[in-house]
């Protein structure tokens, strides 16, 4: 790998309070660790970067700072004032950033074991016991002290370029303390800090908290790693002090000394991973181009997944202010995310990539403005048009995020959509009508499902049936899956979709039945009945056969549900849950039989 010349950014290493033996900051052992962790991730060596590691263990010994030194404040804060739309932007380019650098670290986070609560709790208990902690002490209840520490790091840094910062220990803590007081003509390409104690109670930490409102405007990213067998993290990460950091686990051993030590963080896969990008940037492997596939065939699954894509940008382009920079950056984020996991899906599976697809990766999530646009593909038929297009109408397309949107914009949005696949606008608007007409059916002037409510219970459903998830060929198995595809998994953008489109068209298959029976609660099943009844009044509105496989299936319900309610009633309290449960799937599967019956949406006898 070639490393760009004059471009690499100084290492900037703040030690603990440990000042001798290894984890002084003088020791080639926390370089010897860095090494072996950037070798692990497939990044070069430290040969050829600048590296500063300024001493501050003396200062730490001394109450009331150091009395040879002419009093000097402490460092001022050097960000910049911003308005609220700047804020808002900062924050926004920061959060895209950390999304990242999250999925590029996803794929071996929080692996190895856990402890047992009760050993790590004891270790964690008598960490402040320790003598050495009692300069941690001095450092954040005396000002002189902290001044001095502050004075000394801020003298050694460069005076322009860039920097990555490795805070270990006490020295997590002189990081989030310097962070915003770096001259702000100096870029901080990424800040990692191990083994902090910022989450332990026994540190006021309120200066911190109040300078770290939000991520300096200099700051690219923030990664905490820590370890449940490390006593001074405290069983848990940095966000509960900084919320905008990310917190990783890392597994280092089990004696308490070594779990704490610099070198055995520094040496984990994900420690170099981190620090490698922030020094020499992506790997090549990580911009390689991906083949385009262009006589690839995209699944069905693909397709609705882009025209749920392709609806959140005309969504997009209807809005102003504030809720359009909202929803711009809960698509970015969606697109990035969704797109890298369907390209994984197919990787998993060896399959290969259309091009609909891999036009549309990224390795960062992007500006909104300078997002690529999905390509819709036509429906197959009219049967599936109605099918995607209830589903597409239902549910949330930038699932988990919940931005407000008036149901005029995504009529409207939907329209155009419809017309993009080459159908009539009106055909667009015909799904809500259906929706509304629905509601309506069952529920009287209540609306009676909000837009993109539902829940997990129906998607591992859905996901029981085999339509989400692949074999995880070569990984641990489906915990690996669910862990590398997180947009399939309950809430995400995709897996709400499928469960949309799965249940709109669920007839007597294994799906609608295990939505519909004893097992499943009363939001489920209505929700399925709501479902099914839109998709009848659509295909009603077009003039289509009327299906009767999903008459069957609210009957056979019926049935069932009367035989459960007439066992449960001998014996159960007039009150019970599961009683009242029965009594309202009971009357929603009647209202909707009721309606289409009224309706002609039943099989016609005679």
């Amino acid at each position: 790998m070639n490393r760009p010349e004059k471009t690499t950014p100084a290492l900037v290493f703040l030690h603990g309070v440990n000042s001798k033996g290894p984890e002084a900051p003088s020791s080639s052992r926390w370089k010897e660790g860095l090494a072996r962790g950037l070798h692990a991730a497939g990044y070069p060596g430290l040969e050829g970067v600048s590296i500063v590691a300024p001493s501050y263990a003396d200062l730490l010994k001394k109450l009331n700072g150091d009395p040879d030194k002419v009093d000097a404040p402490i460092p001022p804060i050097t960000q910049p004032k911003q308005s609220s739309s700047e804020r808002r932007q900062n924050r926004s380019e920061f959060d895209w950033r950390m999304a990242a650098m999250e999925r590029r670290l996803a794929d071996t986070a929080a692996l190895g074991p856990k402890p047992l609560a009760n050993a790590a709790e004891m270790a964690a208990a008598a960490a402040f016991r320790f003598n050495k902690f009692r300069e941690a002490s001095h450092y954040m209840n005396d000002d002189k002290v902290r001044r001095d520490v502050l004075n000394r790091v801020i003298r050694q840094l460069p005076a322009e370029g860039s920097i990555v910062v490795i805070g270990h220990s006490l020295g997590s803590v002189v990081a989030a303390d310097l962070l915003p007081r770096i001259p702000h003509n100096l870029k901080i390409a990424g800040m990692v800090t191990i083994g902090s104690p910022l989450a332990q109670g026994n540190f006021d930490l309120s200066k911190l908290e109040t300078n770290l409102k939000e991520p300096p405007t200099n700051l690219a990213w923030w990664i905490n790693f820590w370890s449940h067998w490390d006593p001074v993290a405290a069983l848990r990460g940095a966000s509960s002090v900084v919320p905008w950091l990310l917190d990783l686990r890392v597994s280092t051993p089990v004696i308490p000394h070594s779990a704490h030590s610099s070198h055995e963080y520094l040496k984990q896969e994900l420690v170099g991973k981190a620090v490698g990008y922030a020094l020499f940037g992506a790997q090549s492997s990580e911009l390689a181009v991906i083949e385009t596939g262009v006589d690839v065939q995209m699944d069905h699954e693909e397709m609705l997944v882009l025209a749920g894509l392709r609806l959140s940008h005309l969504i997009r382009e209807s809005l102003k202010g504030d809720t359009k920079e909202r929803l711009g950056g809960a698509l970015a984020d969606t697109q990035f995310q969704v797109i890298n996991d369907l390209i994984a899906k197919r990787t998993m599976e060896r399959r290969a990539i259309p091009g609909g697809l891999s036009v549309l990766q990224t390795n960062e999530v992007c500006d909104p403005d300078n997002l690529s646009i999905p390509v819709v593909h036509l429906f197959p038929d009219r049967d599936q048009a109605a099918k995607d297009l209830i589903a597409l109408a239902l549910q949330n397309p930038l699932a988990p995020y919940e931005i407000e949107v008036k149901e005029s914009v995504r009529v409207a949005a939907m329209r155009q959509l419809a017309a993009e696949m080459l159908l009539t606008p009106q055909q667009g608007e015909d799904a809500f009508d259906a929706l509304e007409e629905a509601s309506k059916a069952l529920a009287g002037k209540t609306r009676f499902m909000k837009w993109g409510l539902l829940g997990a219970g129906a998607l591992a459903v859905v996901a029981s049936g085999g339509i989400l998830l692949p074999a995880a060929s070569g990984l641990a198995g489906a915990a690996a899956v669910t862990s590398a595809l997180a947009s399939f998994g309950p809430g995400g953008m995709v897996g709400g979709l499928l469960t949309a489109g799965a249940l709109v068209s669920a007839g007597s298959g294994t799906i609608a039945v295990g939505m519909m029976t004893a097992g499943s609660t009363a939001e489920e099943f209505e929700g399925v009945i709501y479902i099914q009844l839109a998709r009848l009044i659509l295909r009603k509105t077009w003039r289509m056969p009327c299906d009767e496989s999903v008459w069957h299936v609210w009957t056979e319900s019926e049935r069932d549900l009367i035989r459960l309610r007439s066992k449960l009633e001998r014996f159960s309290d007039k009150n019970a849950p599961r009683l009242k449960d029965t009594d309202r799937k009971l009357a929603a599967v009647r209202k909707a039989i009721r309606y289409a019956e009224e309706k002609g949406l039943s099989p016609q006898t005679g």
